[in-house]
């Protein structure tokens, strides 16, 4: 069956001007286009569309050509587009009011300019930001590290819990010196020897959990790399390129922490005249580190309320605040909103690789998936060779299959 159409009279082929009608959902049809599109050197939608159309009508064009096109394994390795997936729910210590950094992540910024000393013609060597952000109340908290190593980092901590307090739980990435520490603290809580059991045994002792994110997937720690950022851009504005002395970082960034835990969360009051915000800083002010819990007063009236009592009050306000209209600010997703569906086992995926074109990613195979509790897979583990490792699913490519 042919097409009649309104070609009689030009100068076209005959099957140009009447050309074979075919279903788009056949396979006969399923196979002439991929035929065409090999044959044209892997042609895009539009080139396709336009090769078919010369010779054959085809019901529901546009469908069958995409389909082509997305079915095609080469051109597929060469697009290199990743899986998405519909974004995820924030973890438990995002939206629990606790005490601040009760629950913590942990990033590293820099490289920064450091002099060993004032003195001129010291060599300038260099230095790092460890940032220590509550997961919460997103107070910040900065210490100096002279480089990466798994031993300045757990300085770093134990200077941390002293000024602040002992977290339950830190959050990072994979790094090797957060890797490092982690099982230097289980070391330790396994009763084994070390250089430096009695510090060891002061941080085991804490009962610190560590919860790390998948390899590769820095968009789940956007609390902690937010912090970095605006950590960064301070020291750039102070700073510079300049160079500084270990006491003179120090100080800037004591002042960039007190500036990062004033930035506003959400408006103190309601009152159009009222010019006040929560910020961080009220929840590391606002309570004792030590503090016990104390009933609610809230539904006592002001003019009973003791000195104490009305100081509790103040506190608790606080948090009803936090909970009523920051949290309620999380709520919407910024990106990701749809639900994909989700990878299978056994699938074969190009591993994306920042440093390489996508023709150069390697082929792995999905042996494990790691859903939440919503049954979505965003984690899943992959095997090359002998292999096997993690991925968030936003950095593999899913292969067509045959």
């Amino acid at each position: 069956m042919r097409v009649g159409g309104r070609l009689q009279n030009s100068a076209y082929p005959y099957d140009v001007k009447h050309p074979v009608i075919l279903p788009a959902n056949h396979k006969v049809t399923e196979l002439l286009l991929r035929d065409i599109h090999l044959r044209n050197l892997h042609a895009g939608p539009s080139l396709l569309a336009a090769t078919v159309n010369q010779q054959y009508w085809v019901v529901g064009l546009q469908t069958a050509v995409r389909l082509t096109v997305q079915g095609c394994t080469r051109c597929v390795r060469l697009k290199g587009k990743t899986a998405t997936q519909l974004m995820g729910s924030l973890p438990v210590p995002r939206v629990t009011g606790t005490r601040a950094f009760t629950h913590v992540g942990v990033d590293y910024a820099g490289p920064l300019k450091v002099h060993a000393s004032c003195v001129r013609g010291v060599k300038t060597t260099k230095g790092y930001i460890v940032v220590f952000v509550c997961m919460a109340t997103k107070a910040v908290h900065l210490e100096v590290a002279s480089d990466l190593s798994t031993n300045t980092f757990i300085c770093a901590l134990k200077r941390f819990i002293s000024r602040r307090s002992h977290p339950n739980d830190i959050w990072s990435d994979c790094g090797t010196n957060f890797v490092g520490t982690d099982h230097w603290l289980k070391e330790i809580q396994g009763a084994r020897q070390t250089h430096n059991e009695a510090a060891g045994r002061f941080l085991s002792n804490l009962g610190i959990k560590w919860v790390f994110n998948p390899p590769s997937a820095p968009h789940r720690g956007g609390i902690w790399e937010a912090a970095v950022k605006s950590a960064k851009k301070h020291l750039v504005a102070v700073l510079g390129s300049e160079a500084a002395t270990y006491e003179d970082l120090s100080t800037v960034l004591a002042q960039v922490e007190a500036c990062l835990n004033s930035r506003p969360l959400c408006p103190l009051s309601t009152n159009p005249d009222s010019y006040e915000a929560l910020t961080p800083g009220h929840f590391l002010v606002g309570q004792p580190i030590n503090l016990i819990p104390e009933p609610d007063v809230r539904h006592i009236p002001m003019n009973r309320l003791d000195k104490w009592q009305l100081l509790h009050k103040h506190t608790t306000e606080i948090w009803k605040r936090w909970r009523d209209e920051y949290v309620s600010s999380l709520q919407p997703r910024s990106k990701w909103r749809t639900t994909e569906a989700n990878v299978e086992k056994d699938q074969l995926v190009l591993v994306k690789n920042d440093n390489a074109p996508p023709a150069h990613w390697e082929l792995a195979r999905i042996v494990q998936l790691h859903p939440d509790s919503t049954g979505v897979v965003r984690t899943v583990t992959l095997r090359r060779g002998q292999a096997e490792y993690s991925r968030p699913i936003q950095k593999i490519c899913v292969l067509p299959s045959d």
